[in-house]
Formats: structure tokens, C-alpha cells, sequence
């Protein structure tokens, strides 16, 4: 018996030590997760795709956080524009509306974006073009 239990405390161990993180483990795409995640700062884009185009670069630097009131903030060099999200579901699939207005570059990611996948540090979106010919992809990661 007490091998046992030596044995098992002893596998615990390595279970409890595993490099494995929950963070990178998809969630159930739902509004209410959603929120729950999107509203931790900080957050940075890694992709824009704007088709087949591969406009990243536009966003270096812009770190961005998004508040309890809709309101989401975009930084970059400690200069400031407000925007606007919210999240709804439509159809059964779970979207992300983002609003800049017309403020360069921020007007790029100003879609209702259809969330593709959602986890703890990151969110991946897709936006299809009227008419289906392209697919724009957007992909927020925690700072």
C-alpha cells in the first residue's frame, strides 16, 4: 500500500510539471468568452491579410486594448484613436464587430469579423468580401 502511494504522489509529480499551457487551448467561441479574454490587456496584431496580401507591417507597433464600455483604444508612440467593438452573434456564428472610422491604418480592420479561433492569448478572425472573391484575416495576440 505504501508503494502505492509512493508511486502515485511520484506520478503526480510529473503530471503537475508538464510544460503543457491551457493558454494556447482553443475555447468555445461564444460571445460571453469572448469578452471574458478580450478585455485582459494588452493586445497586438500578428496578422492582416487583406486578401492575398500580407499587410502585417501597418500595424507594428500598435498595442491595443479593449474596455468594458465598447470602446477599444489603439497606441502607437503613446498617440491614441479610439474606436468602437462589440460582439453578437449572427446566424449562429459568433462575430466581432471593430469600428476605427476612417483613421489610417485602423480603417483597414474596420469589418464585422467572423471569429475563427479563440484562446487565452490569442484571437483569429476572417472577414469574406462581398461576392466571395477574397478572404481578409485578422489575428490579435496578448502582449
Amino acid at each position: 500500500m505504501k508503494i502505492f502511494l509512493i508511486l502515485f504522489i511520484f506520478s503526480l509529480s510529473f503530471i503537475s510539471c508538464s510544460d503543457d499551457s491551457s493558454a494556447d487551448l482553443p475555447l468555445t467561441i461564444r460571445p460571453e468568452n469572448l469578452e471574458g479574454i478580450i478585455l485582459s490587456p494588452t493586445w497586438k496584431i500578428t496578422l492582416y491579410m487583406d486578401g492575398d496580401s500580407d499587410e502585417t507591417g501597418d500595424f507594428y507597433g500598435y498595442e491595443f486594448n479593449f474596455e468594458k464600455d465598447s470602446t477599444v483604444i489603439a497606441t502607437l508612440n503613446s498617440q491614441k484613436k479610439q474606436g468602437t467593438w462589440i460582439t453578437y452573434k449572427d446566424n449562429n456564428v459568433v462575430k466581432l464587430n471593430l469600428n476605427f472610422g476612417d483613421q489610417d491604418p485602423l480603417d483597414k480592420i474596420t469589418e464585422d469579423w467572423v471569429i475563427t479561433l479563440l484562446t487565452v492569448q490569442k484571437i483569429e478572425l476572417e472577414d469574406v468580401n462581398s461576392g466571395g472573391e477574397s478572404i481578409d484575416k485578422l489575428a490579435f495576440q496578448k502582449k
